[in-house]
């Protein structure tokens, strides 16, 4: 029989941050400092900081148009 190897722990899928309108209560100072910390949290989890390259690009993905 042979011996099982180190589990893995499975992998967590990450809900991903609500995406920001630029309009109405989004605009409100604690909401947009909410939007801005929690997507530099979870483009962390992927390795990608805000001295990452196109980082831009990543913030707009979490916006609307």
């Amino acid at each position: 029989m042979s011996e099982a190897g180190p589990s893995r722990k499975p992998k967590i899928k990450l809900p991903q941050p609500a995406k920001f309108s630029g309009e109405g209560d989004d605009l409100k100072p604690d909401k947009l400092k909410r939007w801005y910390r929690e997507v530099r949290k979870y483009l962390s989890k992927h390795d990608i900081n805000d001295d990452t390259e196109d980082v831009v690009d990543y913030y707009g993905a979490f916006t609307e148009e």
